[in-house]
């Protein structure tokens, strides 16, 4: 389906009340992730559908899709620094030879040794590969 189509499809289901949506403001596609945006005049539009997770949209037949919110940051006054870490390490290319808990707890008990020149640890995450966190920060 065009791109031109596919926003008015989109437009035409979340402005139906009906169906727990509102008057649109504005409607963009990206047909290369397949994802759209959709703006609506009323912010507790969004934050209901938001609330609900998926919404069905008419398409050439009924589509689930999934709805959520959509977060913008900008970081504003940010330092960057080049010390030498006081009581923090990162340990890359390490093997998945067991799963993630059990080889968690090797790292930390490898390195609370203190024939390995370890001590105590305050925290410790391992993240296997192909795997990744996300931090949030507020101020």
């Amino acid at each position: 389906m065009s791109l031109e189509r596919m926003a008015d499809r989109l437009e035409m289901s979340f402005s139906k009340p009906s169906r727990g949506g509102g008057e649109v403001d504005s409607v963009e596609y990206d047909e290369n992730t397949g994802t759209g945006q959709i703006t609506f005049l009323q912010p507790e539009v969004a934050e209901s559908l938001a609330l609900r997770g998926k919404y069905c949209v008419d398409l050439d037949s009924e589509v689930n899709v999934q709805v959520g919110t959509i977060y913008k940051y900008q970081m504003c006054k940010f330092q960057t620094f080049t010390g030498s870490p006081k009581r923090t390490i990162l340990l890359d290319d390490i093997e998945d030879m067991e799963d993630e808990e059990d080889l968690q707890d090797h790292l930390e008990i490898h390195f609370q040794k203190p024939s390995n020149y370890g001590g105590e640890i305050e925290c410790i995450k391992y993240i296997s590969r192909g795997k990744a966190l996300q931090a949030f920060f507020s101020l």
